[in-house]
């Protein structure tokens, strides 16, 4: 079958005051895009706030054949007044949608000029799209995807099967952004925090002169766990290699000088052995690096292996305690105890990585006594700065 090649726009619609991040989920999709033979351009509305004139000629110099959204679901509002402002000028082009908002399908569909939704993981939805508006298959064959059909009503396929072997996917197409207009400044990191008793006046010196900028990466997708207040799109969890999560990190300390890294994961610590490999890795490629994880879970640490990350570069870690009280911990099904917490909480503190202890107040269970619970439960760890929700 021929392949058309394609001139696609993928365009980030920011939700309310969003802050401009590293739009991984349109480099991944771009990046399956590019692999197909397909131009891609990206313009990132949360970073570049262009008028909607200003957008609208950039699109009629560019004259995409498809336009692509990516969105959280409360930036709905801003995609939807967009998408019809373009659908106006651009009445031929095909308008497709994916991330988060997607969870939105039939709101999208229904109640925008949208053509196509892109559900859950796009990396292979996207190849196979792209090959059905070339022309090769009907819409109506390609899982995953929900879209508006001849007969102007909402359709929705069987979903695409998650990807399994993470490594599968290629490298997001960071060479369609400038990434250091997305990094943080690690002198303006390390003065978010006090650092007091983690890190010595010479370590932190160490660490601003050793990397202008700290850049945000990921190990993995999903979660072991299923807690009542998360939402994502994938079932599970997975995980790329620690190998190819090195070489990464050795890219973008080759190609950008970037030695600060921050694991923006749900869950880094998926499994002790993927820990220990990724940190005998860093060792053995002899990478001097700085890294601080996200999101951890408890149940998947240990002292050996907090000792371990700390050897090898990372400075803090941000564990979801949630709640000092059992009953809020087993409402939410957090699926550990509240002695695991502790256990870890106090481990942080001895070994001497910054404890981020993620907190949150409020469930429906929550009284005056499980609040009490939190407060002594933070009290007993005295975090330095603990983030309460």
């Amino acid at each position: 079958t021929e392949r058309f090649v394609l001139k696609i726009l993928l365009i980030y619609v920011p939700s309310r005051r969003q802050t401009a991040d590293l739009p991984y989920g349109l480099l991944y999709v771009a990046s399956s895009m590019v692999e197909d033979g397909h131009q891609v351009k990206i313009i990132d509305l949360c970073l570049d706030r262009l008028t909607d004139e200003k957008l609208i000629s950039d699109i009629k110099d560019y004259g995409p054949d498809v336009i692509g959204f990516g969105a959280i679901t409360s930036g709905y509002r801003n995609l939807k007044q967009l998408s019809i402002k373009i659908r106006s000028r651009f009445p031929d082009t095909t308008l497709i949608v994916g991330g988060v908002v997607s969870s939105i399908s039939r709101m999208l569909i229904e109640n925008t000029p949208v053509d196509v939704v892109v559900m859950r993981e796009g990396e292979i939805t996207i190849k196979k799209l792209l090959n059905a508006l070339s022309g090769s298959k009907p819409l109506s064959d390609v899982r995953g995807i929900a879209y508006r059909g001849k007969d102007g009503v909402y359709h929705e396929n069987p979903p695409e099967e998650q990807i399994l072997n993470m490594d599968d996917i290629p490298t997001p197409a960071y060479e369609l952004i400038d990434i250091k207009r997305y990094c943080v400044k690690v002198a303006d990191y390390m003065s978010w925090f006090d650092w007091g008793g983690i890190l010595s006046n010479d370590r932190i010196e160490k660490i601003r002169a050793g990397s202008e900028y700290m850049i945000p990466i990921f190990s993995s997708r999903g979660c072991v766990n299923k807690c009542s207040f998360c939402y994502r799109h994938m079932d599970s969890v997975r995980q790329f290699s620690p190998e190819r999560v090195i070489r990464q990190i050795k890219y973008f300390m080759v190609k950008h000088n970037i030695h600060f890294f921050q694991f923006i994961d749900e869950l880094t610590n998926v499994s002790k052995r993927w820990c220990h490999r990724f940190c005998d890795l860093i060792d053995s490629e002899k990478l001097d690096i700085t890294y601080v994880i996200n999101g951890a879970r408890v149940s998947t640490m240990d002292e050996p292996l907090l000792r371990r990350l700390k050897a090898t570069g990372c400075i803090k870690i941000g564990f979801g305690y949630e709640s000092g009280s059992q009953v809020i911990l087993d409402y939410i099904g957090k699926g550990v105890s509240k002695e695991q917490n502790y256990k870890i909480g106090r481990l942080m503190k001895e070994v001497g990585l910054y404890d981020a202890a993620q907190i949150m107040i409020g469930f429906p269970p929550e009284t005056a006594e499980t609040i009490e619970e939190t407060i002594k439960f933070l009290v007993s760890l005295a975090p330095i700065n603990p983030s309460v929700n």
